[in-house]
């Protein structure tokens, strides 16, 4: 009787051992899914902000190139003579960077 009952606890190890497997290999199966769609939501995410990126580099160029032609010397020019303002040579003042 007492043989029995050892076959039954190494049943039982055996039994424990393999529902252990199955669980461990449930998980891995689930999480292999859930990380592949993870992984898709991610990537699409980033060529979303990718393609911001590159639309607000396009905007920032273009306001850098608008704002050198609003503000050329002549356009100044330009504007102050139609608004009636004269260059006083005498108040004109050249500033010279050397490089220090």
């Amino acid at each position: 009787m007492a043989k029995i009952v050892r076959k039954k606890h190494v049943l039982r190890i055996e039994r424990l051992a393999g529902l252990l497997l199955f669980t461990a290999c449930l998980l891995s199966l689930g999480s292999s899914l859930f990380l592949g769609s993870f992984n898709n939501a991610l990537s699409m995410k980033l060529q979303t902000f990718e393609e911001e990126i590159r639309t607000l580099e396009k905007y920032n160029e273009e306001a850098r190139i608008s704002i050198q032609g609003l503000s050329s010397k002549d356009r100044v020019i330009n504007m102050a003579t139609e608004d009636g303002m004269v260059m006083n040579q005498g108040n004109v003042v050249t500033v010279v960077d050397d490089g220090e």
